[in-house]
């Protein structure tokens, strides 16, 4: 393997995670009451979350696969469209898990604007996932699938909204 294609690796890895983070940030500060709302299902309901997100996502999976592998292009389009509603949801609740260490940050240090404590909480979520073994092989994918399962559970309309971090009443 040749250093190129070393540093190659290195930099979309890293790419990657900004681009997630930032995503992470641009969702919890588009989509407030729903990144509310997913970070307090996380906060509530971590197992259903990550079983939700684990059957569910594995069904978005499934079906995007046998779509994108049929040769007609209108089905191939389906099996994209399908794989594009899978990673909005999962951004829906990263915004969630983001926001809900923020609320923990946010509780120890009062004194911070709330986009830095959301910044810094998608931060340290993203740079969990980066640890060599550990990361890799236990947290991105269980932050994936916990992500993915509070974004579903945080579409229902039933539940009323929750206030948003660091926000003051007028």
């Amino acid at each position: 393997m040749l250093i190129g294609n070393v540093l190659a690796a290195v930099a979309t890895v890293f790419t990657a995670a900004i681009a997630l983070l930032c995503t992470m940030v641009l969702t919890s500060l588009l989509f407030p009451a729903r990144s509310a709302r997913a970070a307090k299902e996380v906060e509530a309901h971590p197992w259903k979350c990550a079983l939700t997100g684990l059957v569910l996502g594995g069904a978005f999976f499934l079906v995007g696969t046998v779509l994108f592998q049929i040769p007609n292009p209108v089905t191939r389009t389906l099996g994209v469209l399908v794989y594009l509603v899978f990673v909005l949801v999962a951004c829906a609740g990263s915004g969630g898990l983001a926001r809900l260490v923020a609320s923990r940050i946010d509780a120890r240090n009062s004194s911070e604007a709330p986009l830095w404590a959301v910044a810094v909480g998608a931060a340290l979520v993203v740079g969990s996932s980066l640890l060599p073994v550990v990361g890799w092989a236990l947290l991105a994918p269980l932050i994936l699938v916990v992500s993915l399962g509070a974004g579903l559970r945080s579409g229902r309309k039933d539940r009323a909204p929750v206030p948003i971090v660091g926000a003051e009443a007028s």
